[in-house]
């Protein structure tokens, strides 16, 4: 379970992003078409040309291998969106390791981050200000940052923006997933083109489509509410995850409790 202090952002919503980003891990996304017309002679010759042995795997077996592919792969990009409580959060990452470069959108507004070298990075429009610190003063942030990123240097911590980069850990949130209990095997299916095993459960709603051939990522997850997570452009180079430059740049005060 991902936490969230919302003591350290005055905002009515405050918990609304990680409670969006938990109900992904216990949901799932939409379960999507069945592949009916895989079913018959047609679909027996469809599924020959499989080759990472996927399919044979129990349901958990499926799910851990994919996530773990995901994890282990040198980088990806991860797109999608959350709803809840008639609240919509949409996302985009790019991540090379323990590096990513990205943006949160909710409400109408628009948060940047990025982590380089075990540094943090984030920079917020003026509507995502005014969503975190009420008009007034998200206002006069807004005016004194001048669209500059905010840094927390490796090592130092600042509570209010890490909330964010924790909702956005993909690795947990693929590790929870991987937990999720209940899933069954569905049927051979496509995603976005590649052949896929789809995963689901009908009592949460969740469905996940693991590829089977090729290297077995995780390609999709979400829930039955439309709120989804689509994983592509594994082990390709994304140049624009870089320091900013240093007029770019101001450093936020650390928060770490100290010892």
């Amino acid at each position: 379970m991902i936490l969230y202090d919302g003591d350290t952002v005055h905002m009515k919503k405050r918990v609304t992003l990680a409670v969006a980003m938990t109900g992904l891990l216990l949901a799932g996304c939409t379960s999507g078409k069945s592949a009916e017309a895989q079913a018959g002679p047609t679909a027996s010759a469809s599924a020959a040309p499989i080759t990472n042995g996927i399919p044979a795997l129990t349901a958990a077996e499926i799910l851990k291998r994919g996530s773990n592919q995901v994890k282990a792969s040198k980088s990806y990009h991860v797109t999608g969106k959350i709803t809840n409580d008639g609240s919509t959060m949409e996302f985009d990452f790019k991540v090379a390791g323990k590096d990513k470069i990205g943006s949160l959108t909710m409400d109408g507004g628009k948060m940047e981050m990025l982590v380089v070298g075990g540094s943090q990075y984030a920079r917020m429009d003026k509507s995502f200000w005014t969503r975190m610190l009420g008009a007034d003063l998200g206002k006069k942030m807004a005016a004194q940052m001048k669209n500059r990123w905010m840094k927390t240097p490796k090592g130092q911590e600042n509570k209010s923006l890490a909330q964010f980069f924790d909702a956005v850990d993909v690795d947990k949130l693929l590790d929870e997933t991987a937990a999720s209990p209940g899933l069954s095997k569905g049927a051979l299916s496509e995603f976005n083109g590649t052949p896929t095993i789809l995963l689901s459960d009908a009592d949460s709603g969740t469905s996940v489509y693991v590829a089977t051939t090729g290297q077995p990522y995780v390609l999709k997850v979400g829930d039955i509410g439309g709120s989804n997570m689509v994983f592509s452009d594994f082990d390709k180079e994304f140049a624009e995850i870089k320091e900013p430059a240093a007029g770019e740049v101001i450093v936020v005060p650390d928060t770490k409790k100290k010892a």
